[in-house]
Order: C-alpha cells, then structure tokens, then sequence
C-alpha cells in the first residue's frame, strides 16, 4: 500500500468515529458468497467505533421460496400489493434469513439483536388496488435503536413488522433504511446492490447531487433497472431529509465497502446533499497539506521547491480545492506588477492535483477557478511557468507558449536567476 493511500485511510478514522451508518443489503447479496467477507468488513467497521444498523432485503429469497412451492408472488420486493399466499412467503424467507444474519454475526464477534422498531399500517387502496399486507412506514422506535447501539450492538432490522393486533405488514427494506436513518440522525446509508457496479449507471464520477437522483431514478425506471431506481429515489429522499451520504455500491464485490468509505472517490454512486466538492481560500492549517501535495512535483523537478515560510507569505494567493473535507489539490494566484499601460497580469502557480486523483478533471477546475478569480480581479492576462505540463495548459485551458520577454521585468529577472528552463504560457481573458 503507498503512503499516500495510507494517508487517505487514517483521514478517515477519526472522522467517523462514533457516526451511525445504516447498512442495507440485497437478498440476492446475502444468497451470494459476499455475504462471509461482508460480515468481516461490518466488524472491522465497528472495531473503529461506527455505530451500525444493518437493514435487509428478501427478494431473491421471497422468490425462490415461490419457485419451489410452484406459485407466482403477488409482489416480492414490498412496493406492491401482498396476498395472503405471498405474506406466508414472506415470514418463511425473512425468519430464515434474519437468523442466518444472526449467526454470521455472532460469528465475527459482533453482538446483534432483532429490532422490531419500525412501526407501520397496511397502506390500504392505493390507484384503485389494495395492497392487502404491504404496509406504508408511520414512525421509528428511536429509543430502543439508541439503547442497543449505546451498548454497542447492531440492530438487525427485517423488511417486515407487525401491528398491535399482531398482524404481520410487509414492508420494502430500500424504505426502512432511509426511515431509520432520518429518525437516527444517520450520517450515512450504504446499499448494497445485487446489480453489478452501480456506478457506471450514474453521470462520470459518480457523486450525484440530490437534486439529481430523481432525475436519474426515472431514467433507470425506464431502462429497466427498478431495484436501483428504487435506490436513488429513496436515496434523494433521505438526502433531503437531513441524510449526509446516501452510497450505492457493488454487493457482490468483496471490497466494495471499504474501498467506498475510505476513499475520495470511493468505487461506487454516492448522492449528497451538501457540498461535497469545494474550493475556497487557503488557510495556515493547509500549509503542511500544500507542502505534501507538491512535495513529489517538486522532486520530479515539475514544480519550484516552496518552504513552509514561502506558502505562509503568499498564503493568501492559494486555494485548495477539497473533496469530502479531504484536501486533493491546490493552485495560487500572483497579480504581478506591470508598467503604466501594459495588461493587469497574474501568474497562475503551483497546480497540483493528488496523483491518486489525477485524470478526473480536478485540474481543470482549479485552473477555471483560477480564471474566475483572475478576472474578478480586473486581471486582463494570465500566464503560467512549466517544465511538463504544456499540453495540459495549452488542451485544457487554453494557453499558448509565448516568448519570455513579455514577463513582467521582475519575474523574468526571477527566471533567469533560477535556471529551469521553463516554458512560458500565456492566456488573454474577457
């Protein structure tokens, strides 16, 4: 593993410590060999003082209990209507489950306990149709979760509850997580897909705007992708409903849980409801940061060697550019001193994006930002000093190399005196 991925990890650690996090799992992922390394994975979780609920679904198991009793579920995921053949289903695949979740549990260490917390009703006619046993969420049992996770144990939530005549209510368990955690004050909720690599379903990146996820569930709706629709709709849902995070991921990759929550990018979709992309003003706690962002730019020779006083003393011409709170690149901006009549111009320095981020645009919005700021300035014309990036300046920002006698007389007195070689670049702005 790199030091830098390390590095990566541990910004983690503390920042999760003590947060809620429901964890809601496919059928068909808990049927497939993930199920083993996805306990593991939630004891790991937990070691770390995360506070989980674990929420699960029963549709390929509803389903297969139909094929071998050679009958047709009225519905089997709980968003439509539940016959009385479909409930009995039901209670036989969800009880089955609920104690083999028990026993995996118990088997890595951790202490779980069945949660019959989430209180609903029948739903009643809905369009013309009764929904017969699927039930329609009223209120969560806020304290009984609260008591099991203050004694450090996972509530094990089942798709199914009863009412106070003891009747049994179906329920979809995408519906139950996003309750649970808006009850909780969860900071996230992670789905764990059966369909493979949700996030090649999701606009190039994969963090989604909660603005946008229900854009995106109508669309998979129609190209026939209904359990993940379901997700980003419930997904926007939470997200506007004070839930931080809300990530989709791959259940059937083994490593997909971790990877997603201690990475930047994670490897799946992640809707959000706050900024979690930003850039803004360099500050005294980011000096360190911007020294081991640069550091290896600086020994490849690709950028000027900086000391922690020189970032101090222009500090107030850098920004930093900031994924989930994590700090992954940087860029400064130096209005230069020109003669009476020549064009207001800056120097655009010190771009840099983390390696582990690089290929992901991050560099062009630094670079437009950059301009942004610049033109706010009343800055007429950038220019930019390099030794390897000139394709990057001249593709994606639209510089081109220019003769160095159009510097200003300090910087091109500083240039010489320095001896890099440096290409000159220069972008005329609006």
């Amino acid at each position: 593993m790199a030091v830098a991925d390390l590095r990566g990890i541990l910004h983690y650690v503390p920042q999760f410590r003590g947060e809620t996090f429901v964890v809601s799992v496919d059928g068909a992922v808990l049927a497939s060999p993930a199920q083993a390394q996805l306990m593991v994975d939630l004891s790991s979780l937990h070691s770390l003082d995360i506070r989980l609920v674990l929420v699960f679904g029963a549709r390929q198991q509803i389903d297969d209990a139909a094929e071998a009793a050679g009958v047709t579920p009225s519905n089997s995921d709980g968003t439509g209507p539940t016959d009385d053949t479909t409930l009995k289903l039901c209670l036989s695949a969800i009880n089955s489950l609920s104690g083999e979740l028990m026993r995996g549990l118990t088997t890595v260490g951790l202490r779980a306990a069945n949660a019959n917390a989430v209180h609903a009703r029948t739903a009643g006619i809905v369009n013309g149709t009764d929904y017969v046993h699927t039930g329609r969420i009223e209120e969560v049992d806020t304290g009984s979760l609260k008591v099991l996770l203050d004694e450090g144990m996972i509530p094990l939530v089942a798709p199914l509850t009863y009412d106070r005549s003891g009747n049994a209510i179906r329920l979809n368990s995408d519906s139950v997580a996003v309750s649970i955690a808006r009850a909780l004050d969860a900071d996230k909720i992670i789905y764990l897909c059966e369909e493979p690599n949700p996030r090649s379903l999701a606009p190039t990146g994969g963090q989604i705007p909660a603005a946008d996820a229900l854009a995106l569930a109508d669309r998979l709706q129609s190209d026939g992708f209904p359990s993940l629709a379901s997700k980003f709709r419930h997904a926007s849902r939470a997200s506007k409903g004070g839930v931080r995070r809300v990530h989709l991921i791959d259940g059937n990759d083994s490593e997909s849980l971790l990877s997603e929550l201690f990475s930047n990018e994670g490897v799946g979709a992640m809707v959000y409801a706050d900024e979690y992309l930003l850039i803004r003003p360099g500050e005294r706690a980011d000096i360190p940061e911007i020294l081991t962002l640069i550091e290896g730019a600086v020994e490849n020779g690709f950028l000027l060697e900086r000391t922690h006083e020189d970032i101090e003393a222009h500090l107030s011409a850098f920004s930093i550019l900031e994924v989930d709170g994590n700090a992954i690149g940087c860029v400064a901006l130096h209005p230069q001193a020109t003669d009476a009549g020549s064009p207001k111009m800056a120097e655009l320095a010190c771009l840099f994006v983390r390696r582990s981020h690089e290929g992901l645009g991050y560099g062009t919005r630094l670079l437009q930002h950059a301009e942004s700021s610049a033109e706010k300035k009343g800055i007429t014309q950038l220019f930019t000093l390099t030794t390897g990036a000139v394709p990057f300046f001249e593709e994606k920002g639209g510089f081109d190399v220019g003769p160095v006698d159009r510097l200003p007389e300090t910087r091109r007195t500083k240039l010489d005196a320095s001896g890099r070689g440096s290409r000159v670049l220069y972008k005329q702005l609006k």
